[in-house]
């Protein structure tokens, strides 16, 4: 019986093995690959909306946060800067494009009427008022 089966398993082998032809199998090269995106920060996502900001002598800006992490802003009707934005920390840091540096808010409490107080490194103030 012992060898019946390594007859057996001898002529399966030998069944899978062998093909006359003389193929050879060619590779094409790979598709270059897209660069994924930047991964999106789960606070910034959560942040994204519109907001009024009101600035201490009475000017309004209005800036949408975007869920990919991008801004725009318009102030009294006309278009503003734009750029990226991260949190760190309790801080939503604003980042214009072109030279301008980078700029980190704090944001305070948000009142029973829906509004807070940011303010910026130098101390400067902002009412700010999520729209949507």
């Amino acid at each position: 019986m012992k060898k019946f089966l390594l007859l057996a398993a001898c002529a399966s082998l030998a069944a899978c093995g062998g093909n006359d032809t003389d193929e050879t199998a060619t590779i094409e090269p790979a598709e270059p690959v897209a660069e994924a995106p930047a991964p999106v920060d789960p606070a910034v996502a959560d942040a994204a909306g519109t907001f009024e900001m009101t600035a201490e002598d009475g000017t309004v800006m209005m800036r949408t946060v975007n869920a990919d992490g991008t801004y725009t802003s318009t102030v009294n009707g006309e278009a503003g800067e734009a750029g990226t934005v991260r949190m760190s920390g309790n801080d939503m840091c604003y980042d214009p494009e072109g030279p301008d540096a980078e700029t980190c808010w704090t944001a305070g409490d948000t009142g029973a009427n829906g509004t807070f107080t940011a303010t910026g490194p130098d101390g400067e103030t902002l009412t700010v008022r999520r729209t949507n």
